[in-house]
Parts: structure tokens; C-alpha cells; sequence
């Protein structure tokens, strides 16, 4: 009698069996997985974008997080540019002389009020957009086409480009068309670029910068900037529209008793150069005469961020309070006129 004999797997083939189903099991979980998250991945673009913002924002005490979504957003929206392709480039905070935020439409009223609020470049690498925003980025607008990015180092990047030429139109009240760049050069200052403000503390560091001299009209502007734009001060001493410095701290000390405030917290934020109709600057005093002779001289503007003081200089030495144009919110005296002599 033949027995039959059964081929039973054994323990090792088991083991091996069980295996395979198991990473078969694991393997499908894992490819469900990857298309969940790859459908949901475009949802998460901006928020990652705007989160990668507010590292570097809150690295450099800067740009709000909401002003940087909005301005994104915007670009994105209109202009087709993934955001995740998108970069702010440069910003710096601005005080818009209305409500159109210093860009108004044709025949658009724009309310008459300061508003304070940030200039922001946004960049693909290849086309910069410069946006005029407010504070928290709830209002909004393009204040340029779109324009080509220069890569050559050599050149004077976009960015510092932009922002000086904004800089220069904003103290002259000239469009940009009308401001042109001369020349410019690479320097090394600190953190005040070489400029520092009554009061400041400069970071002593080594950093590159940009020095620009710029012709506005008549006048003939030179600016320094930091590599991005986020940074521009006006170099008043190389500037040929610059106060005698006599004249300037002069202006400064009558604003510092006007005003109430110390030194520290005045600046003179605009010089423009002006012809004046007599000596007495255009500004007629009871009981005083004034010849007809044209007056070479500055208007100069001084604020503590909030007030402004706007005066009348003639050359060589006479300085007088434009009281109409000024704007004092508190409970200063300008009934009297000033004149100053040296």
C-alpha cells in the first residue's frame, strides 16, 4: 500500500508569506497617502510663503505679516505668479498724503489725511511690482507696471533703484518721471549708512551699501541705501539742495522750542530748493515793507512723525515760519512771527 505524501508549507514559508501581504498592506496605505497630501499640498502655498515671511519679518523687526498675505495675494491675483515663486524684496514705512494712498485714479477724491502705512517690492527673480499699502494692508495699490529685474551686480539693483527714486520724488514732490539717476557707487558704512540722526545709536558693522546721486529738477540729490532699499537716507552735506549747517541747526532748535520736544525726536524730513518773490520770502508782516527782489533760498520741512514745521529760508541768513503751511496738534503758539537772523 503506497502512502501519498503532502507537501505542508513550512514554518519559514509562513513567515515569508505573511510578510509579503503585510507590505503589500503597508505599501497601498502609503501611496493613498502620498495622494491625499498631493491633492492638498496647493492649498498650503501661501501659508508656507507667508510663514517663511514672518521669520525673516519678525528677524528684522519689520513688515507686518498681514501687510506682507495681502500684498502677495495682490501680485498672485492679478498678475497669474504662483506665490510660492513670489519674494519680498524690500520695504519701508511711509506716511501717504492721503487716502489714495499717494496713487489716485483719474478723478478719484482721495481724502486729505496722513496715512500711515509701508512701500512694498515684490519680486519673481525676473519682473519687480512696487506696492503702496496701509498699516495693516487692508488698502492697497500697484504703483507700477511690472518692471524687468537686473542681475548684473555691477548695476544698481532694481530695488535700490525704486526705492531712492521714490525718496527723492516724495521730498521734491516731483513724479518719478522727472528724477533721474546720475551715477552711483558701492560703499562700506555702518548701520546708520554713515548717516546718523540726533540721537541715534548706530550699529558699529561693516555692510555694504549704495551711494547715489540723484538730479531732481534743479536739484542735484545724493542718497545712500542699504543692498536691499529697504533703508534710504538723504546725504544732506553732499547734496547741493542742503542746508548750511548753520541754517539747519538753527531751524532745528527754533522747531525744538516750538514744539516743545526735544532735539531727539525732530528731524528735517524735506529741503527744496525755492526763489522767493521778496525779502520778506513771500510771508507779509503788518507794518513792513518788503522789496520786490527775487530771493534764492530752501523750504524745509521739520517733523516728529505726527507735527510739521514748514520754513521759509532766504539766503544767506534769514529764516522765517510758514505758519499755513505748518500742522501742529497740540497746544503750540504760532501767533507771533518768527524771524531769524543770524
Amino acid at each position: 500500500m503506497k502512502t501519498t505524501s503532502k507537501n505542508y508549507p513550512t514554518t519559514k514559508q509562513v513567515k515569508i508569506f505573511t510578510a509579503l501581504i503585510l507590505t503589500g498592506i503597508l505599501s497601498v496605505g502609503n501611496d493613498l497617502a502620498f495622494i491625499k497630501n498631493a491633492s492638498a499640498a496647493p492649498r498650503n502655498i501661501l501659508p508656507d510663503t507667508a510663514n517663511e515671511i514672518l521669520e525673516v519679518t519678525n528677524k528684522n523687526n519689520g513688515l507686518p505679516l498681514p501687510v506682507a498675505r495681502a500684498v502677495l495675494r495682490d501680485v498672485s491675483r492679478t498678475q497669474g505668479v504662483l506665490p510660492s515663486k513670489l519674494k519680498i524684496v524690500a520695504y519701508n514705512q511711509q506716511t501717504w498724503r492721503d487716502g489714495c494712498l499717494g496713487l489716485p485714479k483719474p478723478d478719484e477724491f482721495c481724502t486729505q489725511a496722513l496715512v500711515p502705512g509701508w512701500r512694498v517690492i515684490v519680486s519673481n527673480g525676473s519682473q519687480n511690482w512696487i506696492y503702496h499699502t496701509n498699516s495693516n494692508g487692508r488698502s492697497l495699490r500697484l504703483a507700477n507696471s511690472a518692471t524687468p529685474v537686473n542681475n548684473q551686480s555691477k548695476n544698481l539693483p532694481t530695488c535700490v533703484r525704486n526705492a531712492v527714486l521714490a525718496a527723492a520724488s516724495q521730498l521734491t514732490g516731483l513724479p518719478t518721471s522727472r528724477v533721474r539717476i546720475v551715477n552711483f557707487k558701492q560703499i562700506t558704512t555702518d548701520g546708520c549708512l554713515g548717516l546718523p540722526r540726533p540721537g541715534e545709536a548706530c550699529i558699529e558693522i561693516a555692510q555694504q551699501a549704495w551711494e547715489v546721486n540723484v538730479q531732481a529738477g534743479k536739484q542735484r540729490l545724493v542718497y545712500r541705501a542699504n543692498r536691499d532699499g529697504s533703508q534710504v537716507r538723504l546725504n544732506q552735506t553732499a547734496s547741493k539742495s542742503a542746508l548750511p549747517k548753520s541754517i539747519a541747526d538753527a531751524i532745528l532748535a527754533d522747531a525744538e522750542e516750538e514744539l516743545g520736544l526735544p532735539a531727539s525726536r525732530l528731524r528735517i524730513v524735506g529741503v527744496e530748493r525755492r526763489e522767493w518773490p521778496d525779502r520778506c520770502l513771500g510771508i507779509s508782516e503788518p507794518l513792513i515793507l518788503c522789496a520786490p527782489s527775487v530771493v534764492s533760498g530752501w523750504r524745509v520741512t521739520v517733523s516728529d512723525g505726527q507735527q510739521r514745521l514748514v520754513y521759509r529760508v532766504g539766503e544767506p541768513d534769514t529764516i522765517k515760519l510758514d505758519k499755513q503751511a505748518s500742522k501742529i496738534t497740540v497746544n503750540n503758539s504760532l501767533n507771533d512771527p518768527m524771524l531769524i537772523s543770524k
